[in-house]
């Protein structure tokens, strides 16, 4: 199995709103029930597609079948001296999961290529 992790592009949309459909109703307790606003999810997920001065969507892919995604969206943080990225929503199926230390070094690696001066990813207990 060969995954790699390529940009997404507007035609992607669909498939992105379903990841995220799925990673909300998986994680209930983030926001303390399920909702979905797909409409909202659709504008957001347009206007980053469309800027990448806010930040960048990509798709997790084993053997070109996208299997899950990473949204990092741009901030700026006196803390951290410029500007900082977050790691917003990351989703990988449950049935291919294994290459995670391989994602994340790859996000380390593209969030210092981007002048990043932090990456961070938040995650509740």
């Amino acid at each position: 199995m060969q995954s790699i992790i390529r940009p997404a592009q507007t035609g992607d949309i669909e498939r992105l709103i379903r990841f995220s459909r799925q990673l909300n109703k998986e994680d209930p307790t983030f926001t303390g029930e399920f909702h979905f606003d797909e409409a909202a999810v659709r504008i957001a997920l347009t206007q980053l597609l469309a800027d990448q001065s806010l930040g960048r969507v990509w798709l997790i892919c084993i053997d070109e079948r996208p299997v899950g995604y990473v949204v990092l969206t741009f901030g700026f943080s006196l803390e951290s001296r410029g500007r900082d990225a977050l790691i917003d929503e990351i989703l990988q199926l449950s049935d291919t999961k294994g290459s995670e230390k391989g994602l994340l070094k790859w996000k380390e690696d593209d969030s210092s290529e981007n002048s990043n001066r932090r990456c961070r990813l938040l995650a509740k207990d």
